[in-house]
């Protein structure tokens, strides 16, 4: 029977609904019921992988790399060193979307879950934020690990060391067996490229090295004897511009500023200072021996002499030899300075500061000829007779 509007309930169908009242669950409980079991849900697959991704790792070098735009890929390093055990280098491309990234670490074994992986980036407001690059990453790290490598654009890096006194044609190999470069395509850059090609004048750090380069003359093609020997760190995937360019800048930075402190920029260009020192640091051995032996080459091109030096013999062939024939001094180029007077056209290696110092800073001698006694060392002579006598006691030894 309902009861007529505006009359009294019966007591019992009074405290039916007062009960039903008192029991209600309000819908704003059950919201956060439901969202406190999505994240529980959701550390629960985040937390599979329970190491945290903080591997050590440099920061992005000056370098920078040239990434792959055609998608997100998986390097496959072509030399030693690119990978490490249980981890895999992964190249993330500029204007990849979170998903392309998601889906690209769950085929590769890195993440279990790549809606998870998405849903953490989003809830974490970070999914704008990551960083291209290529990364070594591995299953052992978490999501929050992998995101905020990518996020702080913590990169992969590789370490390499430029011996003094290395060619181009010996850097582009060495590189090459790190799987850092192609041989042919870093030679070919070497030669085609000058710095102007290389630095960016709309950069105010490069502008200037540009400057000074223009300023002594070595802004021409061809980067023979530019390459500065040094450690350097880059990013995996850099390209043989960016490597070159590193170590073009390093050579502006750390050869300029020596020349314009040195007399010897009144009197010699950079370009010729920096040939005479490739050739010193090819014949010298021991250290106290460089500006002796700089000393030697500039008293005999003020005579006219002939410089005669096996290093730009050496510097023809198609690797060196531990003694040269009679038939390579023969050789016809305007590099052999046993057939022509004066600097060869360019340096026939990279020489190192201590060369460089020492072609700035040659000895004060007045000696004209040396030769290796075979350990290392050289005997100095004034007059062809003395040296022809050295000579001959070198080869008794």
């Amino acid at each position: 029977m309902q009861p007529v509007p505006g009359s009294r309930l019966p007591g019992l169908d009074r405290a039916i609904l007062e009960r039903d009242v008192r029991f209600r669950v309000p819908v704003s409980l059950w919201v956060l019921l439901g969202v406190f079991l999505f994240f529980l849900g959701l550390s629960f697959v985040l937390c599979l992988s329970p190491v945290d991704g903080t591997l050590s790792q440099a920061v992005r070098p000056s370098a920078g790399g040239t990434l792959n735009q055609a998608g997100p890929t998986a390097v496959s390093p072509g030399g030693a060193g690119l990978s490490r055990r249980g981890e895999t280098i992964v190249a993330i491309p500029g204007g990849a979307s979170l998903k392309d990234i998601a889906l690209l670490l769950e085929s590769r074994g890195i993440i279990k879950s790549a809606p998870a992986f998405i849903a953490y980036a989003r809830l974490t407001r970070q999914d704008k934020r990551l960083e291209a690059g290529h990364y070594r990453l591995s299953a052992n790290m978490s999501v929050p690990g992998i995101v905020r490598m990518l996020r702080e654009g913590r990169v992969a890096t590789m370490r390499f060391t430029i011996p003094e006194g290395f060619t181009a044609r010996e850097i582009a190999g060495l590189l090459s067996s790190k799987g850092l470069a192609d041989q042919g395509r870093f030679r070919e850059m070497v030669t085609t490229l000058s710095p102007g090609d290389l630095l960016d004048p709309g950069s105010p750090s490069e502008a200037r090295l540009l400057q000074l380069a223009r300023v002594h003359g070595i802004d021409s093609p061809g980067l023979e004897g530019y390459l500065f020997p040094d450690t350097y760190e880059v990013e995996v995937g850099a390209s043989e511009r960016d490597i070159i360019r590193l170590m073009v800048k390093e050579f502006i930075r750390r050869v300029v500023p020596e020349y314009e402190a040195s007399p010897m920029s009144t009197k010699v260009p950079l370009r010729e200072v920096v040939i005479l020192a490739s050739l010193v640091e090819k014949e010298a051995k021991a250290e106290a021996e460089r500006p002796v032996i700089a000393a030697i080459f500039y008293n005999r091109l003020r005579r006219g002499m002939a410089l005669e030096s096996c290093a730009s013999v050496q510097y023809l062939l198609p690797r060196p030899k531990a003694r040269l024939t009679l038939r390579d001094l023969k050789i016809s180029s305007p590099y052999n300075t046993y057939l022509h007077t004066g600097l060869p056209p360019g340096p026939v290696a990279n020489p190192g500061l201590a060369s460089i110092r020492a072609a700035l800073y040659p000895a004060d001698v007045d000696y004209l000829f040396f030769v290796s006694n075979n350990d290392g060392t050289h005997t100095f002579s004034r007059t062809y007779a003395s040296h022809i006598k050295a000579a001959r006691r070198a080869k008794t030894k």
